[in-house]
């Protein structure tokens, strides 16, 4: 059993990455605590340079992380993936982390009443 402390951060976690449709995104925990910390720890690599193509480093940062987890998949494969496969849906594994790290955030912008917003009380933050 987690410590008082880890279980709630885990509810968070699981909050924050998983959409509603996820019976059981506890299967997922560890996947989306690694994700929340991985591209956080990339992103100060971009911090220095210029405008490429109108877009900041840090933009270009996000940008070429998430096109790492493209791809597409059907409706009804998706529906069997979520209950079968131990591994998170790659939307899921994009927005879930960018939409709790401050440098997203500042990159593009974000404001309250954007799509991608969380309020600071709810973004999740491990390390």
């Amino acid at each position: 059993m987690l410590r008082p402390i880890f279980a709630a951060l885990a509810a968070c976690v699981l909050t924050a990455a998983a959409p509603s449709s996820f019976s059981d995104a506890d299967r997922y925990l560890d996947q989306f605590i690694d994700r929340s910390v991985s591209p956080r720890d990339d992103t100060d690599q971009y911090k220095r340079g210029v405008k490429v193509g109108g877009l900041t480093p840090a933009q270009r940062y996000f940008i070429g992380w998430s096109l790492g987890w493209m791809n597409q998949i059907r409706p009804e494969n998706l529906a069997v993936r979520v209950k079968t496969d131990v591994h998170a849906p790659s939307p899921v594994r994009v927005i879930g982390p960018v939409s709790n790290m401050v440098p997203f955030y500042e990159a593009y912008g974000v404001k309250p009443g954007d799509r991608m917003y969380r309020a600071d009380s709810v973004r999740v933050q491990i390390w």
